[in-house]
């Protein structure tokens, strides 16, 4: 089993762990149990996976859709493009961070953004993405025992 599927297995059981507590109107026994599991993700993705970069600024002669979309054809899977209102937001790794900034600069002169690092490249936008990565893959999920 590879990091990856380890990683969404766990995924998966935050995100139900999420709905238990959401449930129960987040009791703080849960919600301390549910914050160190979360912790316990965390710590566990920035070993398994590299460091996250986050790309963010604003473009008054462009659209940040078109800046999204370049760049995704550029880097296909290396990178994740979230802009929103107005804002551009791009996610990748150390690795692509520069090239990516030098293509952006070049590109749209009038940009104005900054870069910094921030956890690690999660390879699933979300909790959804996970369960979809578990099912597809097969991959069993096993319940977890909150008196551990």
């Amino acid at each position: 089993m590879s990091n990856t599927d380890l990683f969404a297995i766990k995924y998966v059981q935050e995100a139900r762990f999420w709905e238990l507590c959401n449930e129960n109107n987040w009791p703080e026994d849960l919600k301390k149990q549910y914050r160190e599991f979360s912790k316990s993700l965390k710590k566990f993705g920035a070993e398994i996976f590299p460091t996250q970069v986050i790309i963010g600024g604003f473009n008054p002669d462009s659209s940040h859709y078109d800046m999204d979309d370049k760049l995704e054809q550029l880097f296909g899977d290396d990178i994740h493009c979230d802009s929103e209102s107005g804002n551009f937001f791009c996610y990748t790794s150390k690795r692509y961070a520069e090239l990516i900034l030098n293509f952006i600069r070049k590109e749209y002169p009038t940009w104005e953004g900054n870069a910094h690092e921030d956890g690690f490249m999660n390879p699933f936008r979300n909790w959804g993405d996970a369960k979809n990565y578990v099912k597809k893959n097969k991959l069993f999920v096993p319940e977890f025992d909150l008196d551990e």
